[in-house]
């Protein structure tokens, strides 16, 4: 199986005037401190996913830090992937009020 490279993979989501958004960053990193080390070296990154079903309490507030202290978007989501989905996640029932401002700035 053939992966991209990070910085290609930023590029690539820029290239389609995409949004690059760090997702479930605790399932793939599994402390804030990390986290945060992960995105201050991570040039291009545009934002990441605060809410998220799956986080705890303390783990969005050191997320929300994490993205203000950095500059990023916080985005939020479900994580609905179908109907017949043996997971608890409905789909747009999770995150924060819609504030696309950020967005517009970013763009």
């Amino acid at each position: 199986k053939q992966r991209l490279d990070i910085k290609e993979c930023l590029e690539l989501i820029h290239s389609a005037s995409g949004i690059a958004i760090l997702a479930h960053p605790f399932t793939t990193i599994p402390k804030a401190g990390d986290v945060k080390e992960f995105v201050k070296h991570l040039d291009g990154l545009d934002g990441i996913e605060v809410y998220y079903n799956q986080h705890k309490r303390d783990e969005v507030k050191s997320l929300r830090n994490i993205a203000k202290k950095a500059g990023l978007l916080m985005s939020g989501g479900s994580d609905f992937h179908r109907e017949a989905s043996r997971r608890m996640s409905k789909l747009g029932f999770y995150g924060a009020k819609k504030n696309t401002s950020a967005l517009n700035n970013k763009q």
